[in-house]
C-alpha cells in the first residue's frame, strides 16, 4: 500500500493538514460515503510513515468492513475515491492560500447574479489591495491583468456608450507589466544558465522587445529596472560600474520582490562578481557580503534552489576567509528545519565543516549517515570521503573508493554532464599519481602540478590537491 499514489500524497501531509483533510472528508458537502471516513481513519493511524507490518490492504478492508469477507475490488474502489478527494482538497487548499483568488471568484459571482452594489464595493477593495501590495511577482502582475480584463469586460458590456472599451488602457498597461516582468525574469535566468552550463542553447530567443523598455515608462518601476539592469549585465561585457549599480539597487529594493525572484538576482550578481573581481580575498569578501546580506534578509535558502550547493559555497568562502564559525552558527540556526526537508544536504555540509576542523572521524560518521538519490550529493559525498580517507591514511578504503567512484561516473554518464564528470576523473587521476609516486620530491611535485594543476586546467578539488602537494 505504501507505493500507492494516495499514500505518497498523504505522506507529505503534516499533522495540521491531515486534520483538515479529515474534516474535509467528513463534510457531507464533499463526501456522503461513510466508508471513506472509516478508511481515512485507518490511514491516519499509520500516518506519516505507513510502514507498520499491520498496514496492508486486508487490514484496511477489515477496519472498514469488519463483518464481511475480504474483497479486493471493494477496497480498491474506496482507495481510488479517497485519492480523488485528496485532489479536490489540494485544489481548495490552494485557492484558500490566495485571498485574491477568493475575492476574484466572489466578484464574478456578484456579476453573474447582478449584485451591482456588492460588485462595486468588492471591486474597489480588490483594486486597493492590488495597488498597496508592496511585493511584486509574476503572480501579482497576472492577478492585476485578469482583474483589469474582467473590469474592462463588464464595463464594456454594461456601460457601452459607443465609444469603445472604457478600461482598455488599464488592461494594456497590466498586460505590458506582466509581459515585461516575466520576459525579463525567464530571459535572465536562461541566459545566466547558458553562461554557466555547457550545452544550453539560447539562440532563437526573441528578446528584441526588451530593448524597447527604455522607450516606455515601465523602467520607473524599481523591480522592472532591477531585471533590466540584470539583462544588460548578462548580454554585455559587464563593468564594475554596472555591477555596483545593480548591487546597490538590489540591496535597496529586494524587499519589493518575492524571495525566490530576489534569490535569482543575487545568484546572477554572485556569478558576475566571479568574472569581475580578481581571485583571493577581494573576491571572497565580496561574495561573502552577498551571502550574509541574503541570510540577514531571509533570502539565502529557498525551496527552488539547490540547498546543498548554496550551503556548501557559504562554508567554502567562510573557511577561506577564516570565518568558518559564522557558517557553523548559521547551519545551527537552520539545522532543525533542514533535518526535516533536506537531511542529506545538511549531513554533507556538516561533514565538510568537520573536515575543515580536521575532525576526520566525525566527518566520516556524517558521510556514512547520508542516504540519497540526488546525483550531485552522491558525487560530492564520494569526493569528500576520498579526502577523509587520505587524511586518515586509510589506504585500502581510499583505493576502493577511487575505483568505485570511477565506476559510478561511468554507470551514470547519461545523468551527469560530461565536462562535470571529467573534472572528477581528472581529480582521481591526479590523486593516484600523488599516491603512487615513489617520493614527492620537488621535481615530482612540480611535474604533477604541471601535468594536472596548471592555471588553465579545470579539475575538481584543485585547491585541496595543491595543498597536499605543498604539505609533502
Amino acid at each position: 500500500m505504501e507505493d500507492m499514489k494516495l499514500i505518497r500524497l498523504l505522506k507529505t501531509f503534516n499533522t495540521s493538514e491531515m486534520r483538515r483533510f479529515q474534516e474535509f472528508v467528513s463534510s457531507p458537502y464533499f463526501n456522503k460515503n461513510q466508508n471513506l471516513i472509516l478508511l481515512l481513519a485507518f490511514l491516519k493511524k499509520h500516518h506519516p510513515n505507513y510502514q507498520h507490518s499491520k498496514f496492508n490492504v486486508k487490514n484496511a478492508y477489515k477496519f472498514v468492513f469488519p463483518k464481511t469477507d475480504f474483497k479486493e475490488g471493494a477496497i480498491s474502489k474506496l482507495l481510488s475515491k479517497l485519492f480523488k478527494l485528496v485532489v479536490e482538497f489540494f485544489t481548495i487548499e490552494g485557492s484558500l492560500d490566495s485571498s485574491f483568488r477568493q475575492e476574484y471568484s466572489l466578484l464574478r459571482q456578484y456579476d453573474i447574479k447582478h449584485l451591482s452594489h456588492d460588485f462595486k464595493r468588492l471591486s474597489n477593495n480588490i483594486e486597493k489591495n492590488l495597488t498597496k501590495n508592496t511585493l511584486i511577482s509574476s503572480q501579482d502582475n497576472y492577478n492585476n491583468l485578469i482583474y483589469q480584463k474582467e473590469i474592462n469586460r463588464i464595463s464594456t458590456t454594461r456601460n457601452d456608450t459607443g465609444i469603445g472599451d472604457a478600461f482598455h488602457r488599464e488592461v494594456n498597461r497590466a498586460l505590458d507589466l506582466y509581459y515585461f516582468y516575466d520576459k525579463l525574469l525567464y530571459s535572465c535566468s536562461e541566459i545566466n544558465r547558458a553562461k554557466n552550463l555547457k550545452g544550453v542553447n539560447i539562440e532563437g530567443y526573441n528578446n528584441e522587445i526588451i530593448n524597447l523598455l527604455p522607450q516606455t515608462p515601465y523602467l520607473e518601476n524599481p523591480v522592472i529596472d532591477l531585471w533590466y539592469q540584470t539583462y544588460q549585465i548578462l548580454t554585455q561585457a559587464p563593468t564594475l560600474i554596472q555591477y555596483k549599480k545593480l548591487k546597490s539597487s538590489l540591496f535597496e529594493h529586494h524587499h519589493l520582490m518575492i524571495n525566490v525572484d530576489a534569490k535569482v538576482l543575487f545568484t546572477i550578481l554572485e556569478n558576475t562578481a566571479f568574472s569581475l573581481f580578481p581571485g583571493g580575498n577581494e573576491l571572497y569578501e565580496e561574495v561573502f557580503e552577498l551571502y550574509n546580506f541574503q541570510i540577514k534578509s531571509g533570502i539565502f535558502l529557498q525551496e527552488q534552489v539547490t540547498v546543498f550547493g548554496t550551503l556548501r559555497n557559504y562554508i567554502v568562502v567562510a573557511n577561506y576567509l577564516g570565518k568558518l564559525e559564522l557558517a557553523v552558527n548559521y547551519i545551527k540556526q537552520v539545522r532543525e528545519k533542514l533535518m526535516l526537508t533536506h537531511p542529506d544536504s545538511l549531513l554533507l555540509c556538516e561533514a565538510i565543516i568537520e573536515f575543515h576542523k580536521n575532525n576526520y572521524e566525525t566527518a566520516l560518521d556524517k558521510l556514512n549517515a547520508i542516504q540519497t538519490d540526488n546525483i550531485i550529493i552522491k558525487i560530492e559525498e564520494r569526493s569528500w570521503r576520498i579526502k577523509v580517507y587520505y587524511h586518515l591514511d586509510y589506504k585500502d578504503p581510499l583505493y576502493d573508493s577511487l575505483n568505485s567512484f570511477r565506476v559510478f561516473l561511468t554507470n551514470n554518464k547519461k545523468s551527469i554532464q560530461e565536462d562535470f564528470a571529467e573534472r572528477y576523473k581528472k581529480f582521481m587521476t591526479c590523486l593516484l599519481q600523488i599516491l603512487k609516486a615513489p617520493s614527492l620530491d620537488t621535481a615530482t611535485r612540480q611535474q604533477i602540478k604541471s601535468n594536472y594543476l596548471d592555471e588553465t586546467t579545470v579539475i575538481a578539488e584543485k585547491r585541496w590537491l595543491l595543498g597536499i602537494l605543498d604539505e609533502n
